[in-house]
């Protein structure tokens, strides 16, 4: 079962500091309890990938990034950046700072 996500930098920022992810549904839930409720039942699920009429592809697992557990994924890693490199290279430095 696969499913589309925007690749935002926020997206990138969450996933490099292993944040737990969640369907939009679960701001919903909270608005309509009037708090904040479990993440649990809102938890990203399964594969995703680009949009098919995205010009960037790339893929997601969102089960194996739930299994890896907490932690830095850049801790002790080098980075070189192209001027060219998208995202921009001012947000790709966000994402890498980041995350170690």
């Amino acid at each position: 079962d696969e499913k589309t996500i925007k690749r935002t930098v926020k997206l990138l920022i969450a996933i490099s500091n292993k944040v737990k992810l969640v369907k939009s549904t679960w701001v919903t839930a909270c608005q309509e309890k009037g708090c904040l409720v479990s993440e649990d039942e809102y938890l990203l699920k399964g594969y995703f990938s680009s949009d098919a009429k995205s010009s960037v592809t790339w893929s997601f697992n969102a089960n194996k990034y739930a299994l890896d557990g907490a932690g830095v994924c850049f801790e002790g890693l080098s980075f070189l950046l192209s001027a060219n490199v998208k995202p921009k290279k001012e947000d790709m430095k966000l994402i890498i700072e980041s995350a170690g």
